[in-house]
């Protein structure tokens, strides 16, 4: 089963969001052997999310970003800039970082 609900608001240049969603299996994940790649593999029988987001324009610069945590506190942060200095110039920048153990099934 997977279930969630999203939840934003809109202001003038900006748009923040909250997102929660979850994940629940009838029979529990298990890991089987001793695998070292197994570290960050799922175990279990559920799986939830918070996540922040927003986005919002200042000029011609576009700034973007989400933070999402699962029930075992492990997180996922992604940053971002979109500047547009020229209408045939689009300059990006991504930042992101994934927890080791952060899992996200749905979404």
């Amino acid at each position: 089963m997977v279930y969630g609900i999203n939840l934003s608001y809109n202001l003038n240049n900006l748009r923040v969001g909250f997102t929660m969603s979850g994940d629940r299996f009838s029979l529990p994940v298990r890991l089987t052997g001793n695998d070292t790649a197994d570290i960050f593999k799922f175990e279990g029988n559920r799986n939830n999310l918070c996540t922040f987001s927003y986005n919002g324009f200042i000029k011609r610069i576009l700034l973007f970003g989400e933070f999402s945590i699962n029930d075992v506190e492990k997180y996922a942060f992604v940053q971002g800039v979109s500047f547009r200095p020229s209408d045939r110039l689009t300059i990006n920048f991504l930042f992101r970082r994934y927890a080791g153990g952060y899992i996200s099934f749905s979404w």
